[in-house]
């Protein structure tokens, strides 16, 4: 066997087994929150959604005949596991600009590297989560962090960075106008079984200073990138800088009806306002089983 060989052999075992490990410790962390609501009844369903965030620790959502409406950007602090049943929508209401879900110890790292402490275990299940735009938007018209943009490199429907322990799966994302998911400054990440319909931006999109990230069947129709790995990035589509290491990815599927047929791998070094540069990296990273896409840009 060629030396090469031998190197991609090892590489691929041993990040199998890392990546294991941080799938059972983030489904260990996930089962041991047993504080339940399930949000049947309501006047309101974003002040009820944000209440139960900061009363319990498992918020289930159920199915619903309608879409369940948010018109403001919904905060889970950390040890949160929230359950959607089959057929439950969240919709943003039309005409909103800022983003829909963000965690609560997000931080900017676009001027210095984030020292904020991080959200630990968070766990989103199930779900049709739905965007209101009909075409690109995003970059101060849509997914925006707040009204005054006050974080000037998010441009997502869902903002999860500065956190540990992460685990998105089983989800669905429709017309969405910027990212669907934007992350970065995290660690033991785990994204399963997610599509995206009529999506007109990034699906996943990762920036810097992320590692130990376990990404597998992503499918489906977006604008842009299917998943992006920038992890040096323009300060319109990012708000975290560094590197990036430990990663598996894997089966992944663009739609015929995607244009844009690539996954940007975007490293470099990015330089803060004091003048101290950090190298935006990527290390130990498979890509396997991908169609769909033509190119690999770099």
């Amino acid at each position: 066997m060629a030396i090469n060989e031998v190197i991609m052999e090892n590489l691929t075992k041993n990040l199998e087994a890392l990546l294991s490990e941080v799938k059972v410790c983030n489904e260990r962390l996930c089962a041991s929150l047993h504080d339940e609501v399930r949000l049947d009844e309501y006047d309101n369903f974003s002040n009820a959604l944000q209440s139960a965030l900061d009363e319990h620790e498992r918020i289930i959502i159920p199915a619903s005949n309608s879409p369940h409406i948010i018109e403001r950007p919904i905060i889970i602090p950390s040890n949160r596991h929230i359950i959607c049943e089959d057929g439950a929508v969240i919709r943003l209401f039309d005409g909103v600009k800022t983003l829909a879900i963000r965690n609560s110890n997000t931080a900017d790292g676009t001027h210095a590297p984030i020292s904020a402490p991080r959200n630990e275990s968070i766990t989103i299940e199930g779900g049709i989560w739905e965007d209101w735009c009909k075409r690109r938007r995003g970059y101060g018209d849509t997914g925006m962090y707040d009204e005054g943009r006050s974080f000037f490199g998010v441009s997502t429907y869902m903002l999860l960075e500065n956190v540990n322990h992460l685990t998105l799966k089983n989800m669905k994302f429709r017309y969405c106008g910027g990212f669907a998911v934007q992350i970065g400054d995290a660690s033991d990440v785990v994204i399963e079984n997610i599509r995206f319909e009529s999506c007109f931006a990034d699906g996943l999109h990762i920036n810097g200073n992320v590692e130990n990230i376990y990404i597998s069947d992503v499918r489906g129709e977006v604008g842009d990138d299917l998943v992006a790995f920038n992890m040096f990035d323009w300060q319109n589509s990012s708000i975290n800088f560094g590197p990036c290491k430990n990663v598996i990815c894997q089966d992944l599927e663009l739609s015929k009806n995607s244009y844009y047929k690539a996954i940007r791998i975007e490293p470099g070094v990015y330089t803060y306002d004091d003048g101290t540069s950090v190298d935006c990296s990527l290390t130990d990273a498979i890509f396997r089983r991908i169609s769909g896409i033509k190119t690999f840009k770099l």
